[in-house]
């Protein structure tokens, strides 16, 4: 197996599509649009997530204001439903 980088995933899915290499990693959601447009031209191969990813929101320790603002946004669209909407709409993993 000979692993290849490419700076970007439309790099990537056109060396796919032209035979150049054999298969491509890339986070679920980019893979979902990815299959979106090509139009199904490539296919996602795996039902389970090959790498899963905690990812975060990072901020200065000393900004407060920032702090306070994100997580009334936070509670915001955790309470009214928003949140759980789009974590089932793109089919993430709910964090703890």
């Amino acid at each position: 197996i000979e692993v290849l980088e490419f700076p970007t995933a439309p790099e990537v899915s056109q060396a796919l599509l032209s035979g150049n290499v054999q298969a491509q990693i890339e986070i679920n959601g980019a893979a979902k649009l990815i299959v979106e447009k090509t139009k199904k031209r490539l296919m996602i191969s795996s039902p389970e997530l090959v790498y899963p990813q905690t990812l975060g929101i990072y901020i200065k320790k000393d900004n407060q204001a920032l702090i306070s603002a994100l997580e009334s946004a936070m509670e915001t669209i955790t309470s009214n439903g928003s949140l759980p909407a789009l974590i089932e709409k793109y089919e993430l993993s709910p964090f703890k």
